[in-house]
């Protein structure tokens, strides 16, 4: 006897176990497959949302106003996107059910699901793409509704200057109109230029004293708008020429409130206190961005765990500090801090946030000697910069140094421990560093480049930096003493020997970190490895002076010393090469290898033939991959 069942079902039930029977594989293969161009897709949208949203910018900035099928379409494509990444997210999950042994289990009724979103996703990503492309995305705004009011009768004499305002204000390529002098009376008032013939004179020379900056033109104007006699003017300009805070008395009030509102629209703490850092330099004082965010570093300002992105942020804040006119450039590396501003952030620093800041700066004084121990007891930065002080011999209690001196005494770092930031570089006339600051253990920037009388450094002090950062020095220092500082990031300093070279080239950390090197009296070498020096994949600046024997750099890619490497043999970062006193040294065909080399440098090379040999260019091996 035997039994038979018969089982009826519909179509669609009978078409999705088949799906989950027959086309698991395929089904995964398929999802895989959809995943994979939608993440494709995803990115080539942000592309171009990206694209899409520099050139609204742009046009903004031109005073033009985003369209509104622009707007809509960037929001759309946030939400896509959010939605995108979910799946995404989700992908990886929704693939391992779709094992085998998962026949016509819950799974594969949610994987079906799924598979549906993708492919939904995929499409709507795609259309977006589509539609993104606008020829135009911005236009002028309406002009306002303006009421007709009936207005006396234009002075005669304004005519021609009103002809010529109106010429500027049709021309499409001028988008800037400056007013100045008695054409621009309504910025200080009619009335305030008429009240006395000294007045206008005065003004101008206000004028000159804000020394162009937009900021402090604006703010001053606004300050002395209804100040009718030419004493006020004449003190308002006394004060800006002695350009010290204490000295405003009334005018504190008007002004530093004023320009104190673009110290507190910036966007957070961390850009407000790399902008009150400037205060330390002498106002007007060309500060090297490169130094100013060093010292950003040390303080703990900027990222603490990666020295590029550190780098990044730091040129990303001095940036806004430009665009925010608080900074002004100048050339390209270089920033200053005008002086009304200068005191702004000394009396931000000093009072309004005494217990956060409270700096002591002298810098810039023409002092001779330092100020007394007893003011320097309570600040947590001290500025004496750019001063005539030979001798500091009292032990102050003092968290940041930054000055100009030839001797230290014997205990004046004993009550500094949370010193982090030690500058003593530039025209310092330093010449002994004392075995005392090993006890400097929180240190973390220490710049003594181009300490030029500096031969003294004791051993195992640099050693004893166990949380530096940034080492810049350009002086006596022997290599090994450097291996033990784990999280050094930033590295310029000097080789005077081979062997110290060879320190620095087998030292994965050394290597990763350096980023100027001066190489000074090889005595005994006739020729430099230079593919040793192509280890250091971060240097950018390379200095050799006074090596009387050196003839060559080797290229030589079969050398023992070589450590064989997969990277292509490239100075990608070398951007500058000074070379001075180098008698017998006759050419430089190894810069062949740096693509992006700015500055080439040459001093007292007499025997020099040729930069680039043609012939020895042609020998070399092809070190270079793709590149």
């Amino acid at each position: 006897m035997c039994t038979i069942f018969q089982i009826t079902c519909d179509d669609a039930f009978f078409n999705r176990c088949l799906d989950c029977f027959l086309g698991k594989a395929a089904c995964t293969r398929n999802l895989q497959d959809n995943v994979a161009a939608l993440a494709i897709e995803l990115a080539k949208l942000i592309a171009a949302k990206n694209n899409l949203i520099t050139r609204v910018l742009d046009a903004e900035r031109q005073q033009l106003r985003r369209l509104d099928q622009v707007q809509v379409w960037l929001s759309r494509v946030e939400a896509v996107k959010t939605e995108t990444d979910e799946l995404i997210r989700r992908s990886s999950k929704e693939i391992d059910k779709l094992c085998p042994r998962a026949y016509c289990s819950k799974s594969c009724k949610s994987s079906y699901k799924f598979r549906k979103q993708v492919a939904k996703k995929l499409r709507d990503v795609r259309t977006l793409i589509g539609e993104g492309v606008f020829e135009v995305v911005a236009e002028r705004p309406p002009q306002p509704v303006a009421d007709e009011i009936p207005t006396e009768q234009i002075v005669e004499g304004l005519q021609s200057q009103l002809k010529q305002v109106w010429r500027c204000l049709v021309e499409e390529s001028i988008g800037i109109i400056g007013l100045y002098g008695m054409g621009s009376v309504e910025k200080v008032g009619e009335e305030t230029l008429d009240s006395h013939h000294d007045i206008l004179e005065l003004a101008q020379t206000v004028t000159k004293e804000c020394g162009g900056s937009p900021l402090a033109l604006i703010t001053i104007g606004r300050a002395m708008a209804y100040k009718k006699k030419p004493e006020e003017w004449r003190y308002a300009i006394e004060v800006l020429r002695k350009s010290s805070s204490s000295e405003f008395a009334g005018l504190v009030k008007e002004v530093y409130p004023l320009l104190k509102f673009s110290y507190d629209s910036l966007q957070n703490d961390v850009i407000r206190s790399c902008f009150l850092y400037c205060c330390l330099y002498p106002e007007d004082f060309a500060i090297l961005k490169r130094d100013l965010i060093d010292c950003w570093i040390g303080e703990g300002f900027l990222d603490e765990r990666d020295s590029f992105s550190a780098q990044n942020q730091g040129y990303y804040i001095v940036g806004t500090l430009v665009h925010a006119w608080l900074l002004e450039e100048v050339g390209d590396d270089k920033v200053k801090l005008h002086g009304v501003l200068h005191d702004m952030a000394l009396w931000i620093s000093c009072e309004i946030e005494e217990e956060k800041e409270n700096f002591l700066v002298c810098a810039g004084r023409g002092l001779k000697e330092a100020p007394e121990v007893k003011e320097w007891e309570t600040v947590r930065r001290l500025s004496l910069m750019q001063n005539q002080i030979k001798i500091l011999s009292e032990a102050p209690t003092c968290p940041h140094l930054h000055y100009e001196f030839k001797m230290i005494t014997d205990g004046f770092f004993q009550f500094m421990p949370l010193l982090k930031v030690l500058n003593m570089s530039r025209e310092t006339n330093i010449k002994e560093l004392l075995g005392e600051l090993k006890a400097l253990v929180n240190l973390k920037c220490v710049n003594l480049e181009w300490a030029r009388d500096l031969v003294t450094i004791p051993l195992e002090v640099i050693s004893n930096f166990s949380k530096l950062r940034v080492l810049r020095l350009f002086g006596t220092v022997l290599a090994k003493e450097l291996l033990g500082l784990k999280h050094l990031e930033e590295l310029d300093f000097t080789l005077r020997c081979v062997h110290s070279l060879q320190i620095l080239v087998s030292s994965n950390k050394l290597q990763s970190c350096t980023r100027a090197l001066v190489l000074i009296r090889f005595k005994d070498s006739k020729s430099i490895d230079v593919i040793a020096l192509a280890r250091l994949k971060h240097l950018s600046t390379l200095h050799f002076s006074k090596c009387e024997e050196l003839e060559e750099w080797k290229t030589d890619y079969t050398s023992g010393t070589v450590l064989k490497s997969p990277q292509p043999f490239v100075f990608c970062s070398l951007h500058k090469v000074t070379i001075t006193f180098c008698p017998k040294l006759k050419g430089l065909t190894f810069l062949v290898f740096a693509p992006n080399l700015k500055c080439l440098s040459l001093f007292d090379c007499t025997a020099m033939e040729e930069i680039i040999s043609a012939g020895k260019f042609v020998h070399t091996p092809e070190m270079m991959g793709n590149t």
